[in-house]
């Protein structure tokens, strides 16, 4: 018999296997699919610094409940750690799906689309050191005192008209612990921060001096709720806001929403 009748099957099953070992290397080089590319979300945040260290515990909440949301219609979620400026623009482009917590106003409305629930509520507070008692009932009280506040954040609609005060903003990327280093120092005299971020800060980021340094300023300037925000540039945001509303709904029904806040927050605050 000619040799070659025993190598000809043997071309067709090496041609084959190299066919197959292509096909699966071009497969595996090759970006997601349209499928998986639909089940991810990215999420631009500007509440902390990449560092675990520089975290407070409101922003964990927010991500561990966000997280938990979209998981209940099986997203990928992907966050992105920004400077606060950057954050916006970015979702404000499409290049991020929403901004894992803002605060809304008929402005940012324009721009961004909104949950249907916040995902955290809380109040809006000042801090004072303890040894430099303020009081106030309304903004004009506040005139003549150097207010520091994150850069780019709102804080509330009559708050961030008032060109009559005295505001520093506070840009660094650890401005929720370097905020108290300001006060504690003299430098500024309130600090606008949320109630329960400020008091989670100065348990768990501030050094053991500091504990009973600090006292919140009553009334609150405004009651915060924190909402997912998203972007108007993306195709189907519809679909991912909706997710996302659903599972934010069966978060709350069930308790777990709750049981994150306490996990994060309520074990570890202050109480200046």
């Amino acid at each position: 018999m000619n040799q070659n009748a025993f190598c000809r099957p043997l071309h067709k099953v090496q041609s084959l296997a190299i066919t197959l070992l292509m096909v699966c290397s071009t497969s595996a080089l090759a970006g997601p699919t349209d499928t998986e590319q639909k089940s991810r979300v990215c999420i631009a945040t500007s509440a902390y610094h990449t560092s675990t260290a520089q975290q407070s515990g409101l922003s964990e909440a927010m991500e561990r409940i966000i997280s938990e949301a979209y998981a209940y219609s099986n997203y990928q979620v992907e966050f992105r750690a920004l400077p606060h400026k950057r954050a916006l623009q970015e979702v404000l482009l499409g290049q991020c799906d929403m901004m894992g917590g803002a605060i809304y106003s008929d402005k940012r409305a324009e721009s961004y689309l909104f949950s249907k629930e916040p995902i955290a509520e809380t109040d809006v507070v000042l801090f004072t050191r303890k040894d430099n008692p303020i009081s106030w009932t309304k903004l004009e009280d506040l005139v003549g005192y150097r207010i520091g506040y994150g850069d780019g954040h709102t804080v509330s609609e009559e708050f961030d008209q008032a060109d009559y005060l005295t505001k520093i903003p506070i840009a660094s990327d650890n401005r929720n612990t370097q905020i108290f280093y300001l006060l504690a120092s003299g430098r500024i005299d309130l600090a606008v921060m949320a109630e329960l971020q400020g008091r989670y800060i100065i348990a768990t980021r501030l050094p053991t001096e500091y504990k009973n340094f600090f006292t919140v300023v009553q009334p609150p300037i405004s009651h915060m709720k924190v909402y997912g925000m998203f972007s108007r540039a993306v195709s189907d945001v519809e679909r991912k806001m909706a997710a996302f509303d659903q599972g934010l709904e069966a978060l709350k029904a069930s308790g777990e929403m709750d049981k994150i806040i306490e996990e994060y927050i309520e074990r570890n605050i202050a109480q200046p």
